[in-house]
């Protein structure tokens, strides 16, 4: 009886294992994306709705990238139009592209943008993601 019971435990933790697995291991990292323009600008909604494929995409984004110095034109040649940082909740950006729910975890709750600042002649002075 005993062993029996082992039995169906050990095949439960298996199936339950196997499931965590399927669930997790199986999803794509940011590592698996390399950043795309015409994705970028169209991005794909994943993670059940909760991200879309900027957030994978934006950490190969600004490892190759450097957008000191960018005008508007270029970044949005780029990255395509932005919303105001003050229309979305991030005032301390002037424009920014929402990558989705922060990348910290499964269980975010803010979002996570990639934010832009300008200075009077309109060229990028300063940038990087934020939460709220």
């Amino acid at each position: 009886m005993n062993r029996m019971k082992s039995v169906w435990v050990l095949a439960l933790m298996v199936i339950c294992s196997l499931l965590a697995y399927l669930q997790y291991g199986l999803q794509p990292s940011a590592a698996d994306y390399r950043f795309d323009t015409a994705e970028w600008k169209s991005p794909t909604i994943v993670d059940g709705g909760d991200r879309t494929t900027r957030s994978y995409m934006c950490d190969d984004l600004l490892a190759t990238h450097d957008f000191e110095g960018f005008t508007k034109q270029e970044l949005f040649a780029l990255l395509g139009s932005a919303e105001s940082g003050g229309d979305f909740g991030f005032e301390q950006w002037d424009l920014v592209y929402w990558l989705g729910l922060e990348r910290a975890g499964d269980f975010s709750l803010d979002d996570e943008v990639l934010g832009f600042d300008f200075d009077e002649a309109g060229r990028v002075i300063r940038y990087g993601t934020s939460t709220n």
